[in-house]
């Protein structure tokens, strides 16, 4: 378009091709006649419809209106064909005419196939850079929670919005094409209006996500405000720019609103009881955030970054051998900060990496062990929050965007070149299948799976039965009763590796005991031996202990063989906010 500024990104080979696909199936696609020298003759027309002759190397287009419109566009010899593909409106190269059907008002163009296709964001409106002294607050509703930042900059067409790495997790996933938005100024002025996702991405020093919006104002008074807050903004920046300058006036957009009084709480909260340092649950949120950055690159069809990963393993590796109890603890209690198929992914990590030494892998393999166990499920997020479902159980397009989520996230891992393919197959691609053949993603029977790949199924399938998420909440006895049931599906002496190395209590379980006291395991032996527990006596409404104590020797010998074990309740970080 002509004026316009753009960042680009291009996409090629089969990347191009699967893109091709997907937006001739959803639409939209426009054609744009182009000079020689490469700028556009005229503005974008709606295609009618498209075909791919990929036997003879060309694309066939239907374009419709006036009879004056077909005779303008018939004098071109380029074109540039528009896409928008996973969120993202991209540009072909220019492609010559081989052959034009005119008809009265509709035309058939056959255009070459395109070489690739360029990342577009067109900034057709002036835009204003805002620096960290103009804060402008970007907030989205949907789905159950609330998405905010801040804006990087504006204009009337559209805005960049920096938000943390989790939070945009929730961007990643299937979502309206337009999708209603809130801008809030420092006076508490604020606009609500449609936009629509053009682009998610991290920053260049991978420390937070870009978030590109293109707005769709509902009439010209909404238009017309956007252009006034883009000009206020750009006012209030000079101002600021030259702090000398007298006859430079505040906006009155910027002048902070009077503090609204806090009323104090009418009841103090007790603190929780001192489980694990904190500093755990820092690192943990850490790797948190760190991982998501990888997840956005994944969004953006980017390969995985090598460097960030190995850090990644490495520090995660450090936190378990540190203390294994202790980080196991801590991935047992309530974390807000951690998206809920990380803390899944997390627990997993920490109790399947020890096993895997009891299997046949060396210390030699240790970070490409990490760095698997770390990538296993990121595909889930596309889908939305769940750790745990049967893929098989869900309709065919979810199961088929899982399938191409896992596709992109193996074809990612495979730069990572010091991943040994079978160990990259046996963690991340065989992760959920089952013993019988009734599993994801290719149904293998266990004469095809190796004893990582079967580990690895028992350790995540103990994990979502221990944590309920869809299913009731069943203790660690009931899991392990469970799973040695189901032989066909899992195997018994991978859950016999399991045992023999956590416990028949593991880490987190929750004991009873003749007396009538509770008390949470908080220490095992490297053979399963129980060591240390918390005597539990005060808990609130969500499983947190408000009051207990540590427990071990003659002490946690005194209390005597515990009776029963019970699950755990399931903390929900809605019901306590």
């Amino acid at each position: 378009m002509p004026g316009s500024r753009k960042i680009s990104d291009q996409l090629t080979g089969i990347q191009a091709r699967r893109a091709l696909d997907e937006a001739r199936l959803a639409g939209g696609l426009k054609i744009q006649p182009q000079e020689k020298e490469g700028e556009p003759a005229a503005e974008p027309t709606l295609i009618s419809h498209l075909r791919v002759n990929r036997e003879e190397a060309r694309l066939e287009v239907r374009v419709q209106g006036s009879e004056e419109q077909m005779t303008f566009l018939a004098r071109w010899k380029l074109f540039v064909l528009f896409i928008k593909y996973r969120n993202q409106h991209h540009e072909s190269n220019p492609l010559e005419v081989i052959k034009l059907l005119p008809e009265k008002e509709a035309m058939t163009l056959h255009l070459q196939l395109p070489k690739y296709f360029s990342k577009v964001f067109y900034r057709e409106f002036f835009r204003v850079y805002l620096d960290a002294r103009l804060t402008i607050l970007f907030r989205w509703q949907g789905a159950g929670m609330t998405l905010s930042g801040r804006l990087l900059d504006l204009s009337a067409g559209g805005c960049q919005v920096a938000m943390p790495f989790q939070l945009a997790l929730n961007l990643v996933r299937p979502l309206p094409e337009w999708m209603q938005i809130t801008l809030e100024f420092p006076n508490e002025e604020i606009l609500r209006l449609e936009a629509e996702l053009s682009y998610l991405k991290p920053d260049e020093t991978f420390t937070q996500a870009l978030v590109g919006w293109h707005f769709m104002p509902a009439d010209s008074e909404q238009e017309r405000k956007l252009f006034h807050y883009t000009l206020e903004a750009e006012r209030e920046l000079a101002r600021l720019k030259h702090p000398g300058r007298s006859n430079l006036h505040a906006s009155r957009l910027f002048r902070p609103a009077p503090k609204k009084e806090v009323k104090p709480a009418g009841k103090r909260l007790h603190p929780a009881f001192a489980l694990v340092p904190k500093s755990y649950a820092s690192q943990l949120q850490e790797i948190a955030d760190q991982l998501a950055g990888q997840v956005l690159l994944l969004a953006a069809r980017k390969p995985l970054d090598s460097a960030h990963m190995g850090k990644l393993a490495r520090q995660f590796i450090h936190l378990l051998e540190e203390d294994t109890s202790a980080c196991l603890l801590a991935l047992e209690q309530p974390h807000r900060n951690i998206h809920r198929v990380f803390l899944h992914t997390f627990r997993v990590a920490a109790r399947c990496f020890p096993l895997i030494f009891k299997v046949g892998i060396t210390r030699r393999y240790e970070l490409p062990a990490m760095v698997s166990l770390l990538l296993h499920d990121l595909g889930k997020l596309f889908l939305g929050h769940q750790p745990c479902f049967n893929p098989l159980k869900e309709p065919q397009p979810v199961l088929r965007q899982l399938k191409i989520n896992q596709i992109q996230l193996l074809r990612s891992a495979s730069e990572l070149r010091w991943i040994p393919k079978d160990l990259g197959e046996s963690l991340m691609v065989n992760a959920n299948e089952r013993l019988d053949g009734s599993g994801y993603p290719r149904g293998l029977t266990a004469t095809r799976l190796d004893a990582l790949s079967r580990l690895m199924g028992v350790v995540k399938v103990l994990d979502c039965l221990v944590h309920g998420y869809n299913d009731p909440v069943r203790s660690w006895q009931e899991a392990y009763q469970w799973v040695y049931k189901h032989d066909h599906w899992f195997d018994k002496n991978s859950l016999n590796t399991f045992v023999t190395h956590h416990g028949l209590r593991p880490v987190g379980s929750y004991l009873h005991y003749k007396t009538g006291k509770t008390a949470l395991v908080s220490r095992v032996s490297d053979r399963g031996q129980l060591e240390e527990v918390v005597l539990i006596n005060k808990q609130d409404a969500e499983g947190r202990i408000l009051d207990g104590r540590l427990l071990s020797g003659g002490e946690l010998q005194a209390l005597g063989s515990p009776v029963n074990e019970k699950a755990r309740l399931e903390f929900n970080p809605l019901k306590s906010s």
